[in-house]
């Protein structure tokens, strides 16, 4: 199997998440009032109550069947939510991850193709494309735009061993 410069495999533990709740791009998710900006609101607010900052707890997937994005918040699993927001059950797994320029669709695609070729290739790894068990991404720390001239975005894309 060859190696992918900056591929690396993540396993994500099974947890609780906040979900947002599926939105369409054409429902303009972003906007003031869209859906997503207002859990990005709820998310930025109770983000301030964590005590520890070691990983990422936000990612954002684009559901296939659904055709639309979700975006979910991790929380843990004996914490009591008081929010108008459903709290699933995330089942976590092994994912191949890639970094891609944050908004740039074209590097973002690139990344994406690039992993899921890794994966179609690999005699270890095949792709984990079930329902309920999405590609995942993560904006790491967009503060650094300015310093960097660009934000960086954690592709993931889920897979499992293969059967021999």
């Amino acid at each position: 199997m060859s190696k992918q410069n900056g591929l690396r495999i993540f396993e994500f533990p099974k947890c609780k998440m906040v979900s947002s709740g599926y939105c369409k791009m054409d429902e303009d998710p972003f906007a003031e009032n869209g859906k997503m900006k207002l859990f990005e609101n709820w998310l930025a607010e109770y983000d301030k109550k964590r005590t520890d900052r070691w990983f990422m707890r936000d990612f954002i997937m684009y559901g296939r069947e659904e055709k639309a994005i979700i975006w979910f918040y991790a929380v843990p699993d004996n914490t009591v939510i008081d929010c108008n927001y459903e709290v699933i059950d995330f089942e976590g797994g092994l994912y191949a991850s890639d970094i891609a320029i944050l908004g740039n669709s074209d590097d973002e695609q690139r990344v994406y193709g690039a992993i899921k070729e890794w994966v179609k290739n690999s005699d270890v790894f095949e792709l984990d494309e079930r329902p309920g068990h999405y590609d995942l991404s993560h904006g790491i720390n967009p503060n650094l735009e300015k310093v960097m001239g660009y934000s960086q975005l954690e592709i993931y894309v889920p897979i499992k061993l293969r059967k021999k």
